[in-house]
């Protein structure tokens, strides 16, 4: 299906398919004497309502003739296999249509909650699945008959990874089960920053900013207020001599920093003795901290994130603990995706990107972020097979741009114009029983 060539980053060009879709057009076979091109149109997958509407947005996108401009997807219209579910009647809490269009309101400059654009969006989509959920929206299944929709039959896909974080904050405060595919947030965590300053102060326990950060920890969780004191009467002094100057005059009120230091010492006695890998193992084992995790908002997901911790520790077990944490650091900095810790999907739903969501199918399909910038900056250097390469030489605004740079240029504009035609028509048609368009 040339309409789903959605990989032009990765080289991918849909205008080799429509090179050799037109060379067996004009071929026929030798048995038959037929058309070696067969249009394979019936879609088994959507509600008819879907597939109607995939056909009237589609037949006004994808306008342009192949045969004319080579790298555009030929439109042809798709027709339900599936017969239309009529034992499906809706409620008064759920729409009846398989298909609906929200718009939203996110150019208002105050949300009276506070709500960034992007929140305000990741909320609508939570609020639209959750009363679909709770409200038993009722669904085609696939062994015949109807049932209600849970959470695990919806999925919201989106363009980019750096959508997840609004949508992922949102569903949590939202109590919405959800589980991200692909998404690349795992060393923005707050739960790896934490063993990030713990290794950092286990290699060096003068260093008293990540000593600070894993006291106010749930490692430590120790008051701020405490911390204000010990550091008030201890000015000067490296924050591990000052907590054990303190712990060792026996002051009162300081019950829980004493225990703090018992186990901070410990750890630093297994950190010079154990592999890297164990000695995560240690840490979790004895400061509980995974069940920490597990009681705080977004738990299952900071759980996992915290055993992932220990298994990337093992792969690294040739590392101290200082190196390790550098790693992570710069990992981090320079920009490298690391998906968090898989969760159970049965009964959550999926966060995904439209290309990682190719080839599979949901019973429900939310779409948000379909407003915002269509194209992205174009390169100072721009490739093309067919037409070789352009460079960008101007250093100052006031420079003439090469000419053939500005072809070039235009042309890949457009070719990723229409790529952004077929990335939409993929998202759409990952739809089983609904279908939600979020625009703005």
């Amino acid at each position: 299906d040339d309409k789903q060539s959605i990989y032009k980053f990765q080289g991918a060009d849909v205008a080799t398919f429509n090179k050799w879709k037109s060379l067996f057009k004009h071929e026929s076979s030798s048995l038959s004497g037929s058309s070696l091109v067969t249009k394979l149109t019936r879609s088994f997958r959507s509600h008819p309502e879907v597939v109607f509407f995939v056909n009237s947005v589609f037949d006004h996108l994808l306008d342009a003739d192949p045969e004319v401009v080579p790298y555009v997807a030929a439109f042809e219209a798709l027709e339900p296999a599936r017969q239309a579910d009529l034992n499906i009647v809706a409620t008064s809490s759920q729409s009846a249509s398989a298909v609906e269009v929200l718009m939203l309101d996110i150019d208002i400059e105050e949300d009276p909650r506070g709500l960034t654009p992007a929140q305000y969006e990741a909320h609508q989509v939570g609020d639209w699945l959750k009363k679909k959920v709770e409200g038993g929206y009722q669904i085609a299944a696939k062994n015949g008959g109807v049932r209600p929709i849970t959470y695990g039959d919806c999925a919201v896909l989106v363009v980019r990874n750096s959508d997840f974080a609004s949508f992922e904050a949102m569903f949590a405060q939202l109590d919405i089960p959800y589980v991200t595919f692909g998404g690349s947030g795992f060393l923005r965590r707050q739960e790896v920053a934490d063993f990030e300053n713990l290794l950092r102060f286990l290699d060096n326990p003068k260093d008293s900013h990540s000593l600070l950060a894993v006291l106010r920890s749930p490692f430590c969780s120790i008051t701020d207020d405490l911390l204000h004191r010990v550091i008030t009467d201890n000015q000067g002094q490296p924050l591990w001599t000052a907590v054990a100057n303190v712990v060792r005059a026996r002051e009162p009120g300081v019950e829980a920093l004493s225990l703090a230091v018992r186990q901070l010492r410990n750890l630093m006695e297994y950190a010079a003795l154990l592999p890297l890998g164990e000695l995560l193992q240690k840490i979790i084992d004895d400061t509980h901290y995974d069940l920490a995790m597990l009681a705080a908002p977004d738990g299952k997901q900071r759980s996992r994130n915290v055993w992932k911790m220990a298994y990337l520790a093992a792969e690294h077990e040739h590392l101290s603990c200082g190196e390790f944490a550098h790693r992570l650091a710069l990992m981090r900095e320079f920009g490298m995706r690391e998906s968090e810790a898989p969760l159970d999907s049965a009964d959550a739903v999926k966060l995904m990107t439209v290309h990682a969501s190719k080839g599979l199918e949901f019973p429900v399909v939310a779409l948000p972020c379909l407003g915002g910038q269509l194209l992205r900056n174009a390169d100072r250097l721009v490739y093309h097979s067919s037409y070789g390469v352009a460079f960008n030489s101007t250093r100052l605004k006031e420079q003439e741009t090469p000419a053939w740079y500005q072809v070039a240029s235009h042309l890949d504009k457009q070719m990723e114009r229409e790529e952004k035609k077929r990335l939409l028509y993929v998202a759409m048609t990952r739809a089983r029983d609904n279908l939600g368009d979020f625009l703005s």
